[in-house]
């Protein structure tokens, strides 16, 4: 079934656990982003790609591990494959990955609580549009959630980075958006997916959230 796939993990900061993660992809031939000391950031980079790895072996795909690289703009695809995009997104404790067959997806993931530096964000990097919606939803954390990941995970569609207001003054079209609230223990997270619009029924391309363990074997 063609559409879009999403999945999610908790994030382990374990010496184990990112030896498990390293190990996993190395086996599958991904490079192996951000392995430079930073174990936190590195624990995070793994998660994210372990998910994917993840879902192209239910395809049985693995062989595309081997052929990631990323653009001029930092954005990872597959390369020489046309029919499979994906894009990853982490945030403290947590990971996700789109995954599109037969379209071109963007991923966003924020944790909740934000703090008090979402209304400076959201001053700075909102459009009109896009404040008032986060006014008259009381600007929640969840309400800046909500906004800030359907942003992002439109720029990262894109492939453009993150998006200022000059940059989307002229609004989002030609795509939808499925947002998620993932409950892992107190914490809450909100995941955005966006992809392209193909017809009046576009939820109907959405197939699957799922949740992956990346617990050590």
């Amino acid at each position: 079934m063609k559409g879009v796939f999403a999945a999610y993990t908790e994030i382990s900061y374990g010496k184990d656990h990112i030896d498990f993660l390293r190990d996993e992809l190395r086996s599958a031939g991904c490079p192996l982003f951000y392995c430079d000391g930073n174990k936190k950031r590195e624990a995070e980079s793994l998660s994210g790609y372990y998910i994917l790895l993840c879902m192209l072996r239910k395809r049985g795909r693995e062989e595309l591990m081997r052929s990631i690289v990323k653009d001029s703009m930092g954005r990872p695809y597959f390369e020489g494959e046309t029919g499979l995009d994906f894009n990853i997104s982490h945030t403290s404790g947590f990971a996700v990955c789109a995954l599109g067959e037969e379209r071109r997806v963007g991923a966003d993931t924020e944790g909740i609580p934000v703090g008090r530096v979402r209304n400076r964000i959201a001053t700075r990097f909102f459009t009109p549009e896009e404040k008032k919606e986060y006014a008259s939803a009381g600007m929640t954390e969840e309400a800046f959630a909500t906004v800030w990941t359907r942003k992002e995970a439109y720029c990262k569609y894109t492939g453009n980075g993150i998006c200022g207001v000059s940059e989307s003054e002229a609004g989002i079209s030609g795509v939808t958006f499925v947002t998620k609230r993932i409950f892992v223990g107190e914490r809450r997270f909100i995941i955005t997916v966006c992809t392209d619009r193909r017809n009046e029924e576009d939820t109907e391309d959405f197939q699957s959230f799922d949740k992956i363990e990346t617990a050590p074997k």
